[in-house]
């Protein structure tokens, strides 16, 4: 059984003060758009999902925002300061961005779930994903 994971991003510096922790930014390059590192993990991801185990797939997380993988709506100014938190990376109010990222993956034949209905742990949401692989 495999079941795959995708997040928006990760950076947990702020939450353990370990300023040499690496990041992993929310976009592919510094030339993509925001939101773009996790529209292709959901999309790589669902070539992979097994079928014996209903194409789960796991997106971590809702509100989790200590690591900064949270996919609930954020607004507010872009900022890539403090350095020893960034990088320099801008970060953005993305607004619904991710929200919006999975309701057109399941527009292509994903069902999306909430990890609520599984042991009442609610840091993940899941797809199954319906179409034929």
């Amino acid at each position: 059984m495999s079941v795959f994971r995708v997040v928006t991003g990760y950076n947990n510096r702020a939450s353990t003060g370990n300023y040499q922790s690496p990041i992993t930014a929310r976009r592919l390059d510094v030339d993509s758009e925001e939101g773009s590192f996790f529209d292709k993990s959901v999309e790589s991801a669902t070539y992979l999902v097994d079928s014996t185990f209903n194409n789960l797939l796991i997106v971590v997380s809702f509100n989790r925002f200590s690591e900064d993988t949270q996919i609930e709506p954020i607004t507010g100014k872009n900022s890539s300061i403090p350095d020893s938190l960034t990088d320099g990376i801008q970060y953005e109010g993305y607004e619904n961005l991710y929200l919006d990222i999975l309701k057109k993956r399941r527009e292509n034949n994903y069902d999306i779930g909430n990890s609520s209905d599984i042991n009442g742990d609610t840091s993940a949401a899941f797809i199954h994903y319906n179409a034929t692989l």
